[in-house]
């Protein structure tokens, strides 16, 4: 028999365990996904989409917390917080993607920043503090309600360093399609789901 607090979990996600599958980890995350922290990460280089699609698509990966919270949250773009997860972020990034050519700003994916009519105003999609930067020379340049993303080109003579550097994609290319890395906290029971989308 469950005890008290997982059977109210379990009651909790009957709704959406109709219409979702089922992501049990053997690990700390769900196959396919990599862990760092308290968090599951993963990029899928198969999955090409605009950055709002790409948002939509993290959201449907679902952690059911610890029984003590009673929660379940959702995945987002990846959200970055410190030099060392930046680190981690890029290394993912470009063992993710052996395949794709380095040229000029390209490859880039898409993350979860984005700005407001102002550079200052930066915030994330899931919410969480912006409490680190990792802007590429000249980035970002005054494009309002710009849409994040990292790069992994080699940049240009002047100034190289635009590895795992952030820059800013002008609102009116929201078109455009790319990859994109998710983030979800870990499941302290090990259970995620998947939204039927």
């Amino acid at each position: 028999m469950f005890p008290a607090n997982k059977l109210s979990i379990i009651l909790l996600c009957l709704p959406i365990m109709a219409t979702a599958d089922f992501l049990i980890a053997e690990d700390a995350c769900p196959k396919q996904w990599t862990a760092w922290g308290d968090h599951c990460y993963r990029l899928d280089p198969c999955f090409n989409a605009t950055w709002r699609d790409s948002e939509a698509h993290c959201q449907s990966f679902l952690s059911v917390d610890d029984p003590d919270t009673h929660g379940i949250t959702t995945g987002h773009l990846v959200s970055i917080h410190s030099k060392e997860e930046q680190e981690f972020v890029y290394q993912l990034f470009v063992d993710s993607t052996p395949n794709l050519p380095r040229v000029r700003w390209d490859p880039r994916i898409y993350v979860g920043f984005m700005l407001g009519e102002t550079a200052n105003d930066l915030s994330w999609s899931d919410g969480t503090a912006a409490d680190y930067q990792n802007w590429y020379l000249g980035q970002p340049d005054g494009l309002p309600n710009a849409l994040g993303q990292i790069s992994d080109g080699p940049g240009n003579p002047q100034d190289p360093g635009i590895r795992g550097r952030w820059c800013d994609q002008n609102i009116a290319e929201q078109h455009i399609k790319r990859l994109s890395m998710c983030k979800m906290r870990q499941s302290g029971l090990k259970l995620y789901f998947r939204k039927d989308t």
